[in-house]
């Protein structure tokens, strides 16, 4: 069975086509670079805000400098994702492989991230959206 798509896709595709292609290469690039590494970004004027954003918080312009800034993406925001975050970054880095499990289980992450971890991070929020990138 074959899907067929719809006009409106196929519109909306083309749509986002023609807006695309009407970008200098930098903001292709850096339009490129948002789609690779974000999820909740789909729309033109949703780069074109949060373009506008990067700019204005982080001096971002440019694909290279998105690449070198941006840390991770959460649905919605709150103390929840950070902790989360903080907890899967301790956990990835290896900090906690000779940390036996009766303690794992009482670490406080969101104070791991308030005092610690988010010295090095920027977050802003971007259509209901956590972004964070780094400060150095």
């Amino acid at each position: 069975m074959t899907a067929t798509l719809s006009p409106e896709f196929i519109s909306a595709r083309d749509a986002f086509a023609l807006w695309y292609d009407a970008l200098d290469t930098d903001k292709q690039e850096l339009v490129d670079s948002i789609a690779e590494r974000t999820y909740y970004i789909t729309e033109e004027q949703e780069y074109l805000d949060f373009i506008a954003l990067l700019d204005e918080e982080f001096g971002i312009q440019c694909a290279m400098d998105f690449e070198d800034k941006f840390e991770a993406e959460f649905a919605g925001y709150g103390d929840g994702l950070l902790a989360e975050y903080a907890a899967n970054m301790v956990e990835e880095s290896g900090y906690l492989d000779r940390v036996p499990d009766f303690l794992k289980n009482h670490i406080d992450f969101e104070a791991v991230w308030n005092c610690e971890l988010r010295y090095d991070y920027s977050e802003v929020q971007f259509n209901e959206n956590t972004y964070l990138f780094r400060n150095h």
